[in-house]
């Protein structure tokens, strides 16, 4: 099928009044022009309560893009979902990490960028909820030299030896690179969200240049940051807060039924106790509320629990 065009599928979920539309494009050479490409093919609908399910390969990082051309021609719509990767076990710095796949209007895709769009039954009730449950265990921070999300200095001092401020100046290659990934930034956002945090990872190390790449990149230069460290316990309970503010977005009904999108790397922090997370949600919840979801290489979810 041509790039942005609807297609006609099968649905497996039964939403009795809703209305499903599926599209999808390339995504990744020019992500905005995908979002162009997807937000002509599905439109909007008067009347109803838009809700957006978008699911992409992992990339660059640039899917903020991709984002932000949807939110621009689809005013109103939340928009929830995830970047699928490959071998999430392997580490973000590792090749096979990168590689994934998806099945893409019957053919298999690495770089598509996926929509469906539900328009909802005017009575109907969605709830949002995030939080990366990511401790602080370092004072704010301004990044002062940084191209994208490639980050050179921190308050003057090379973004390598930042962190060995807090690791130890010894503190070896192997140390650094086993250790790193649980100490990312917590980046202070202004404006509209002004008081929230977006979590930026480190995921490679120039140990000569002393650079860190941070992911999902984009321009860093001038932010205000945060070092935080991620416990098994502030995981778990980030996944609880987040269950909580979509319950409450729902003014005391009852959820039919719950998305979960956890990053890849949530994962491979609770190792051997994987399960907790979830079973932190169904304690919300209820054990009786279908929860489905996945690990992805990357969470897209609104900031606000409900509609606006």
């Amino acid at each position: 099928r041509a790039p942005g065009s609807l297609e006609a599928l099968p649905h497996l979920l039964d939403l009795p009044g809703a209305n499903i539309r599926v599209a999808g494009a390339p995504c990744a050479k020019n992500p905005a022009k995908a979002g162009e490409e997807i937000a002509k093919a599905v439109g909007l609908t008067p009347g109803r309560c838009p809700v957006g399910l978008i699911f992409s390969g992992i990339s660059e990082g640039r899917d903020d893009q991709l984002l932000r051309v949807l939110h621009k021609r689809l005013p109103g719509t939340p928009f929830f979902g995830g970047l699928t990767s490959g071998d999430h076990d392997a580490g973000m710095d590792r090749p096979e990490f990168w590689v994934n796949w998806q099945y893409a209007g019957g053919v298999l895709s690495n770089s598509a960028a996926r929509l469906a769009m539900i328009d909802l039954p005017p009575d109907a009730k969605t709830g949002f909820g995030f939080e990366h449950g990511w401790c602080p265990v370092g004072p704010l921070a301004r990044v002062t030299k940084a191209k994208g999300g490639r980050v050179f200095e921190v308050d003057g001092v090379r973004a390598l030896d930042y962190y060995k401020q807090f690791f130890g100046a010894a503190a070896s290659k192997e140390v650094l690179l086993r250790s790193i990934q649980r100490h990312g930034f917590a980046l202070h956002l202004e404006g509209a969200h002004k008081g929230k945090t977006l979590l930026k990872l480190p995921v490679r190390i120039d140990f000569k240049k002393g650079w860190i790449d941070y992911y999902p990149p984009e321009d860093l230069h001038g932010r205000s940051v945060q070092l935080i460290a991620a416990t098994r316990s502030g995981v778990v309970g980030g996944a609880r807060e987040a269950a909580r503010r979509a319950l409450a977005a729902l003014d005391g009904r009852k959820p039919s039924l719950v998305i979960a999108v956890s990053c890849c790397t949530r994962g491979r922090f609770l190792n051997s106790r994987l399960n907790a997370e979830m079973d932190a949600a169904r304690e919300v919840f209820g054990r009786t509320v279908p929860l489905f979801g996945f690990y992805s290489g990357g969470e897209l979810f609104p900031f606000l629990s409900r509609h606006a």
